[in-house]
């Protein structure tokens, strides 16, 4: 496992957890925080060539690397979970179709297409592009509204790109080969879905402005998967793990898990969380400041 990777130590039940392309593990610190809180030992890997600041290699060894830290969590813990957004959900698809022991899947704001409603209307055009010498120049740069419906949040993510070049939502921009193998990983998850075995749950926002609802209903319609669900949220954009329904993801994403967790062992291993409603949750974000 790469030295930079996230890794919070828990019990024998572990979850790894995939941000999106030139992302970091800060998409994903509130559910890691969470996940760890619950019991579970949580990791975020360093992926090179895939995480932010890194030059890209091919999308074959993104998979590979995400597998190679699947394996080692699977050495040490009595099961491995993972979760995965954006285009780590993409990626977490491609992983369970090479890995036939996960014991729960988790996608959150899946992207087979980035067709949502505030992508540029020349993006179909970037395919051609890596075939000029834009390659080796071109990179697609974070815009409004950052895939975050909360504008005070979107506010200070704004200020955190445009100063430190990277936030929550990810790094300030994606390179046009980084975009390449997204789209080869995202053609690769769609024509291997019915691979998909592991229990599965999905959670998407129906206001998506990056990968519309359609991308979700894909792959519940094309996996495998004998137990699988889908959450539509209404109140956020693409990035569900810190908009304003970050808790009622972090919520269904450890129900989802720990209940597959107990079918899979032979005694239950987790008490289920407390069933909360959306005021509740949402009481309990503003409590937390």
């Amino acid at each position: 496992m790469h030295p930079d990777s996230l890794h919070l130590k828990g019990g024998d039940h572990a979850v790894m957890l995939l941000h999106g392309v030139c992302g970091t593990h800060l998409e994903l610190m509130i559910t890691a925080s969470w996940l760890n809180r619950a019991g579970f030992t949580v990791v975020v890997p360093f992926l090179p060539g895939y995480t932010y600041g890194q030059p890209s290699v091919d999308y074959q060894s993104w998979i590979l690397q995400a597998c190679a830290v699947y394996d080692e969590l699977r050495q040490m813990h009595q099961s491995v979970s993972v979760v995965g957004l954006s285009m780590g959900a993409t990626l977490a698809l491609a992983v369970a179709e090479r890995v036939p022991d996960i014991t729960a899947l988790v996608l959150l704001s899946t992207t087979l297409y980035t067709d949502g409603w505030a992508m540029p209307w020349y993006r179909f055009l970037l395919g051609l592009a890596w075939h000029t010498p834009l390659r080796s120049s071109y990179a697609y740069h974070e815009r409004p509204p950052y895939g975050i419906k909360n504008i005070e949040l979107r506010t200070r993510v704004k200020k955190a790109l445009m100063e430190q070049k990277i936030a929550e939502v990810g790094g300030q921009e994606i390179s046009l080969e980084h975009l390449h193998q997204a789209a080869k990983l995202s053609n690769h998850a769609r024509d291997h879905l019915d691979l998909v075995h592991a229990d599965t749950l999905l959670v998407h926002s129906i206001d998506d402005e990056t990968a519309s609802p359609s991308n979700a209903e894909e792959v519940l319609a094309g996996i495998a998967s004998p137990r699988k669900e889908v959450i539509y949220l209404g109140d956020c954009y693409h990035m569900i793990t810190v908009d304003n329904e970050r808790e009622t993801v972090n919520y269904e994403t450890e129900r989802f898990i720990k209940e597959a967790v107990n079918l899979k062992m032979r005694d239950p291993v987790f008490e289920m969380p407390e069933i909360l409603s959306k005021e509740l949750l949402r009481a309990a974000r503003r409590a937390a400041g």
